[in-house]
């Protein structure tokens, strides 16, 4: 509701101040065109798939959160300079705390300050946390995007006050989402942590820090129901891990029927019953996404959408990159690297999650992609390259 708003907010500034007269199309970066491509083969997708009929409301989701990137990118652009981001970082930070802080509560306690009964599930003696979500993978991803941006700052900022707050709220926040039972969102989480202690660490804090990772992992182990979620992974019949695999040969099957566009965005869950009694597996009951980003995107939008995303993925990878190895104001190099982290998180988690179908995670990417474009576009006028 708030996109939707502020999405209408931006248009109304747009026409109001005819802004759309010194508008220019040479002047888009190519990451915001591959995401009008992008938008273009989903349409592409259901006008020319096989489908009969067309779930036009879900088709239309991503145009929907696209619009709200670019409007509040737009809001970002007028009301805001780099300056506004390092004054609210310390706010960003206790919104992070208190979101962990929660997350760790409703662990050990199934406490749910939203619904009654509580959505946290049990698990063993303990419970999977979501937040205020429906799903603890919605809640591990977006913790996960929220958290590992501040990781860069608690490393480079050279106030001790500020530094040792945002180390301490990642700390939490770490912790947090260890404690949602989420492995594709552990594995992300680390592995894109692991990444940016490498680029940004000093000597020092890259051993501290790694040291310190390594002994974190080991004594959530001790836990009970973290270490069940640790021994499913060694057990080739766990359900998580046999159903991807039937799904991923089931949508792969797909994609070679329909290799240009696919069946359609959100359309290929339809098929799915044919194509598992294709590959042999007709009783199977879980009629579910593929619960991967790629193989989703490449059974629905077909070998063009599937180009069309990694373009998109790409730029938007290079805009953060671009930003670390900017000299040009000093926020640029933490701010690139926690946005690259928040990318990483995302795209890896995305290789066993749908996670681009789970439109809270996919508010909180593009709402971070809103921020990375107006912050590249003001390294170009700080630097003198654009007027």
């Amino acid at each position: 509701m708030i996109s939707v708003l502020l999405s209408l907010v931006a248009l109304v500034l747009f026409i109001k101040e005819k802004e759309y007269k010194n508008f220019k199309l040479s002047a888009i970066h190519p990451a915001d065109l591959s995401l009008v491509l992008f938008n273009i083969v989903i349409v592409l997708s259901v006008l020319f798939g096989p489908m009969e009929t067309i779930n036009w409301k879900a088709t239309l989701n991503i145009l929907k959160i696209s619009i709200w990137y670019w409007a509040l990118k737009y809001l970002i652009l007028r009301y805001y300079s780099i300056e506004s981001f390092k004054k609210g970082l310390p706010l960003w930070s206790a919104l992070v705390l208190t979101i962990a802080v929660y997350t760790i509560v409703q662990f050990f306690t199934g406490l749910d300050l939203a619904k009654t009964p509580s959505r946290a599930v049990a698990y063993g003696q303990f419970f999977r946390p979501v937040g205020f979500f429906s799903m603890a993978l919605t809640q591990a991803y977006n913790l996960s995007q929220g958290a590992i941006l501040l990781l860069p700052f608690a490393f480079l900022e050279k106030k001790k006050s500020l530094s040792f707050f945002y180390s301490f709220c990642f700390f939490v926040a770490s912790v947090a989402v260890v404690l949602t039972l989420s492995r594709g969102a552990w594995a992300s989480f680390f592995l894109s942590l692991s990444l940016l202690i490498w680029l940004v660490g000093s000597k020092k804090q890259k051993a501290f820090s790694y040291l310190a990772l390594f002994a974190g992992l080991t004594l959530m182990a001790t836990n009970s129901s973290i270490q069940g979620k640790i021994m499913d992974l060694f057990n080739p019949e766990e359900a998580s891990q046999s159903y991807r695999l039937t799904l991923w040969q089931a949508y792969f099957e797909m994609y070679k029927d329909h290799w240009l566009l696919g069946t359609g965005w959100r359309h290929s869950e339809l098929f799915l019953p044919q194509y598992l009694h294709k590959i042999g597996e007709p009783d199977f009951e879980f009629l579910s996404h593929a619960h991967s980003n790629y193989v989703q995107i490449i059974a629905s939008l077909g070998s063009l959408g599937f180009l069309s995303f990694l373009t998109f993925v790409l730029l938007r990878l290079q805009m953060a990159y671009e930003l670390i190895r900017s000299s040009a104001h000093t926020l640029f190099m933490p701010l690139g690297a926690g946005f690259l982290g928040v990318q990483l998180v995302f795209h890896l988690g995305g290789l066993t999650e749908a996670t681009l179908l789970d439109s809270e995670v996919t508010h909180m990417l593009f709402f971070q992609y809103a921020i990375l474009g107006a912050i590249h576009k003001w390294r170009y006028n700080i630097r003198g390259d654009l007027s």
